[in-house]
């Protein structure tokens, strides 16, 4: 007969849930939760097992057809036999935060000082190179060279010529004549009445 300290007894383990995708896409994530219960009942020898909130949001996180694949959870159990499952936070990296703070750093006092008077020094801080801004002419200058470059050259209009109705027709007169001569040079018939063919 095992005898627990007045302590309770918790355990960190790792669980492979890679087998749940054997069950249908609709019922993993029930499944995976079955397989934590059943691995805290092999291993804390307990037939009472709870889920703990957060363990749950994490398992449904991505829904019914997609648990993950391994859960980290710690397991504890109490006086009663009750075993609680929870998710596991490593509480080492929490206190290596803390640690990581930046802390004053104390240095000795040259020889001119006493000896029992100690200079705290924070960390050298680094300059950072200063960057020239443009001035703002500058600037202006070359936002208009860039609209410049952006805008359409405007094509030049012909020059408009003036016209009198009688100017005007003699163009039009001489723009037909030329064209009805050139029609017969093309054609090379005369206008007028058609040859009568000769083969009578």
């Amino acid at each position: 007969m095992i005898v627990l300290s007045e302590e309770e007894l918790s355990r960190v383990y790792t669980i492979n849930l890679s087998k749940v995708v054997l069950s249908p896409e609709y019922r993993r994530t029930k499944r995976a939760i079955n397989m934590i219960k059943e691995f805290a009942k092999r291993h804390m020898k307990s037939e009472e097992i709870t889920i703990d909130e957060n363990l749950n949001k994490q398992m449904w996180k991505r829904g019914i057809k997609h648990p993950p694949r391994k859960v980290r959870v710690k397991m504890v159990k109490d006086e009663d036999g009750m075993v609680t499952v929870s998710l596991y936070q490593e509480e080492a990296k929490e206190e290596e935060v803390e640690e990581e703070k930046p802390a004053k750093v104390e240095a000795a006092v040259p020889a001119a000082a006493t000896a029992t008077e100690t200079v705290t020094a924070e960390e050298p801080v680094v300059e950072k190179p200063e960057v020239k801004v443009p001035e703002a002419e500058q600037v202006l200058e070359k936002e208009k060279v860039k609209e410049e470059k952006l805008k359409p050259e405007k094509e030049e209009e012909p020059e408009k010529i003036v016209l009198s109705d009688e100017e005007l027709a003699e163009i039009i007169a001489e723009e037909i004549g030329a064209e009805g001569v050139e029609e017969e040079k093309e054609t090379g018939k005369r206008k007028g009445k058609p040859r009568r063919e000769e083969s009578e």
